[in-house]
């Protein structure tokens, strides 16, 4: 197996339709138009359970891959020379977002 490097998803999901890459690990939300036209096939779900919006998907353990652990971390990340304004600002409004009742 041989990783190739794409910048962003947009470009990947394309590599896997044109044929460039054999599969792609990708969010449901890049892909799902594809799914739905028929581009592209989902295999499993890297969730501990089936998603929502592809019930007939199966998950990694569903599919015999009870062992293989996948962990996604995001961050909120600003460019290096972002002002301390903005940063905090950024924190203030971040902080705030749990206190939302429209924040799910």
């Amino acid at each position: 197996m041989t990783h190739v490097p794409y910048k962003g998803s947009g470009p990947a999901v394309v590599g896997l339709i044109a044929g460039d890459v054999q599969f792609a690990v990708q969010s449901a939300e890049a892909v799902k138009e594809h799914l739905r036209g028929g581009w592209v096939r989902a295999l499993a779900t890297l969730e501990s359970n089936r998603l929502e919006g592809l019930p007939a998907v199966p998950t990694l353990a569903q599919s015999g891959l009870a062992n293989l652990n996948v962990v996604n971390w995001y961050g909120v990340f600003l460019p290096a020379k972002t002002p301390h304004a903005i940063i905090d600002a950024w924190e203030r409004e971040l902080l705030a977002l749990p206190k939302d009742d429209g924040f799910a």
